[in-house]
């Protein structure tokens, strides 16, 4: 099976929704290369999956395929809560078609399990919920995680109990056992557990890892496993340098985004080597020092633009290099 988790992150007076899971997918085999963490074609939301893989996969598919294809749903004027009682309603109505089932019909209908949330713009705060088959009502239906607690968060798969005695050493560690907010130590949880596979043999495989801000966006992130001196790995596939996706990775001892530093001062802004986006750089760099407080949109244009002038510089120096001996031979 698996574990996957949902929570709330709070850090300062900004909040994001985080979603995570393992990747190991088993049912009389292990294979640590399954996504499990999936985006419903509109970005304010995710969805995630515990369970039998052949009775979650073609509900997901199912319902990524319904959605983009629906203007309505695909919207982000439709409010997650709407998105909600679309997937219960779609996911009932595909698993009441499964009739021919070696055993309970219910208990076959319910192999899977779901994590969904996401922003509202209607309540103006981050959802999540837990989606499960109810034998009693032959459909899927859902239970709320929000209930009102500072810390909103959720376990959901295999040794949840024992992902719950890690939270509480996590926050025992960092003094916030007893009270505050959560960071990122679930994140920090599952990739001890992840890694464990002796003590926890159904959960395996890279963590894979999504968030959700408050402008409606999310974002995926890639890990470095099975530590930052690892391989980088994205939705538990293992990369080489020539398929890199452009995110940013985690660290997942630390918790930490590592490539997410810029420099912190640049000795100079050469005009020429950053032609239209001078005025930018200039902008983020004033008096050569990095502007504190950047938005993520900044940010994110900012790495691009260090890298396609450093991508310039070396196919200049590069040309020049070439250039030499015909000089100096003339």
């Amino acid at each position: 099976m698996t574990l996957c988790m949902a929570w709330i992150r709070k850090y300062g007076q900004k909040e994001e929704l985080v979603m995570a899971t393992d990747s190991r997918l088993t049912g009389g085999e292990s294979w640590d290369s399954g996504v499990k963490l999936f985006e419903l074609s509109r970005l304010d939301c995710l969805l995630c999956f515990a369970g039998a893989t052949s009775r979650a996969y073609p509900l997901i598919l199912n319902c990524i395929s319904s959605i983009k294809f629906d203007g309505n749903l695909a919207s982000p004027h439709t409010d997650i809560h709407d998105v909600l009682e679309y997937l219960i309603d779609l996911f009932s109505t595909l698993v009441g078609e499964i009739n021919e089932a070696i055993g309970n019909v219910d208990e076959v209908r319910g192999e899977a399990q779901f994590l969904f949330g996401g922003w509202s713009w209607r309540k103006q705060q981050f959802c999540i919920w837990r989606l499960y088959y109810a034998p009693v009502l032959k459909g899927f239906t859902h239970e709320s995680v929000n209930t009102g607690d500072a810390r909103v968060f959720t376990f959901m798969g295999d040794h949840t109990e024992e992902a719950k005695a890690g939270l509480e050493a996590q926050l025992r560690d960092a003094g916030k056992i007893l009270s505050g907010t959560l960071d990122m130590e679930p994140l920090q949880v599952l990739a001890q557990m992840s890694r464990d596979t002796d003590n926890y043999r159904p959960i395996g495989g890279a963590i894979q890892i999504a968030k959700v801000y408050q402008s409606g966006s999310s974002e995926f992130f890639g890990v470095m496993w099975p530590s930052v001196g690892g391989t980088p790995t994205f939705l538990g596939r293992q990369l080489s340098e020539h398929d890199m996706p452009p995110v940013r990775f985690y660290d997942p001892d630390l918790a930490t985004i590592l490539n997410d530093t810029l420099p912190g001062n640049l000795k100079e802004i050469d005009k020429e080597l950053y032609g239209d986006e001078y005025e930018f750089m200039v902008k983020c760099y004033p008096e050569n020092r990095l502007k504190a407080d950047m938005s993520n949109r900044d940010q994110k244009k900012l790495r691009n633009v260090i890298r396609s002038a450093a991508y310039r510089k070396y196919c200049s120096d590069q040309l020049v290099a070439r250039e030499s001996p015909d000089e100096q031979s003339s």
